[in-house]
């Protein structure tokens, strides 16, 4: 459909100028891969969005199960990689008109809702003060975080739709700045933080696995 077309196109020219600037961080071949998956879900009809992120939400909740913490931080990228900008809510008082089929079906499926919470669901599996997990999951939270920036220029993050999902995801990113930065000043890690040990080291030493939450 030409309109829907047309919208993806624009996603994938703004995913793409987003990708460019978060270039420089993270390993090059990590960030290639990144500014791919990103491509591939914007190029993606709706449809194929939708099975790939139950693709993803599927293999988080295995990789959990099965502790496997690198593989975790894989998945965060993938699923940031696909993550769209803030947009400001619309208030207004006139009638609305009714909207074409396919948008009302992009509304409905709430794709872009689904992968923030698979996102803050599978950052909280994770310390992310920990400098060695917080390097396993660039770009994708330069990424996250320039998104949030990005739209706090123009304003409010309250004033975004889906404000209370941003807002847990500026939340857990502010923590994990806030925390690293406590440590570099006291010249001292956290109590429990392991920095140099994998994901999967650190979980199991400090967490319970909790399935509920993945449900």
């Amino acid at each position: 459909m030409p309109q829907q077309s047309l919208s993806l196109a624009s996603e994938a020219v703004l995913a793409s100028d987003m990708h460019q600037e978060i270039s420089i961080f993270g390993n090059e071949k990590v960030v290639r891969r990144f500014h791919r998956d990103g491509a591939a879900f914007s190029n993606s009809n709706l449809a194929g969005r939708a099975f790939h992120l139950d693709g993803l939400a599927e293999r988080l909740v295995k990789a959990v199960v099965s502790e496997s913490w690198d593989k975790v931080c894989s998945l965060i990228r993938e699923a940031a990689a696909a993550l769209a900008a803030p947009r400001q809510k619309v208030v207004s008082k006139e009638a609305v008109a009714p909207m074409p089929e396919d948008a009302q079906e992009r509304l409905q499926s709430n794709l872009q809702g689904k992968l923030r919470k698979l996102i803050c669901k599978g950052l909280g599996h994770l310390d992310l003060s920990d400098v060695g997990t917080a390097s396993q999951l660039e770009p994708a939270l330069s990424f996250m975080k320039l998104l949030i920036e990005r739209f706090k220029i123009r304003s409010q993050l309250e004033e975004a739709q889906a404000a209370k999902q941003w807002l847990r995801l500026q939340g857990i990113l502010t923590s994990e700045v806030t925390t690293q930065a406590q440590a570099s000043l006291g010249g001292l890690q956290p109590e429990g933080s392991c920095v140099g040990k994998s994901p999967k080291l650190r979980r199991a030493r400090r967490h319970r696995l909790d399935l509920k939450r993945l449900l």
